[in-house]
């Protein structure tokens, strides 16, 4: 399991880059806060996955990971989230617009 030792946060231009410094290759992703980047990496360092984070931290979560069974899961999450597809929205019309 990587600890946080093995992770570099660095600025870019507009956003904060993270990188993995133990492995060979070019694993790195892109992320806007470094409060964002700090979850990220706390969840690949204890293999989480959170259930309520955005597609996008999923991918950046799998992009930085080398184990193929947390991969696989957060795949499986990605997969099951597509044919779920999106919400239909409620509108109630018993409720009067007041202006």
């Amino acid at each position: 399991m990587p600890t946080r030792k093995d992770f570099k946060v660095e600025k870019c231009l507009d956003c904060l880059r993270i990188t993995r410094v133990d492995i060979e290759g070019d694993l790195h992703t892109h992320v806007k806060s470094k409060q964002l980047a700090e979850k990220i990496i706390t969840n690949v360092c204890s293999e989480k996955i959170p259930l309520h984070s955005h597609s996008r931290t999923l991918e950046s979560m799998k992009r930085l990971s080398n184990d193929e069974k947390y991969i696989q899961k957060i795949d499986e999450l990605l997969q099951t989230r597509l044919q779920k597809g999106k919400k239909q929205t409620y509108l109630n019309v018993g409720l009067k617009k007041s202006f």
